[in-house]
């Protein structure tokens, strides 16, 4: 015999919060959500920073291309974009690359590679979350 769910137990569920893969929780700062706490943390850091004089400017959610889009007979492949957490010029004109990380998933690894291949000139650095 078959178990059913009534409509309310359905409903119930569907109510659940569902949690991140990664247990992130998204944040709000200055009216700006955060992926994490720690990408949140880390804004928050840049701007003392940036009003301390450390950095000159920094910007949210670069995007760095590193593959165009082509096509292959009939089938058109998109591009392949890597988006870091923030891109910082700091007070003596250096520019770093900044990736909040709790989890380095094999996609990411894949993207540092080739963004390392792509920008030799620029600077990735990974802050733990």
């Amino acid at each position: 015999m078959t178990e059913r769910m009534t409509l309310q137990e359905y409903i119930a569920m569907q109510a659940v919060k569902k949690r991140s893969k990664y247990r992130n929780e998204k944040t709000r700062v200055d009216g700006i959500t955060f992926d994490s706490q720690a990408e949140a943390r880390r804004y928050s850091e840049l701007k003392a920073l940036q009003t301390a004089g450390e950095v000159q400017w920094f910007i949210r959610q670069p995007r760095f291309l590193l593959q165009e889009g082509f096509q292959k007979g009939d089938i058109t492949f998109g591009k392949i974009e890597y988006v870091a957490d923030f891109l910082i010029c700091w007070a003596d004109g250096s520019i770093t690359v900044e990736d909040v990380k709790g989890m380095r998933t094999r996609e990411y690894r894949m993207k540092r590679n080739m963004f390392e291949k792509r920008y030799p000139t620029l600077r990735l650095v990974e802050v733990e979350a």
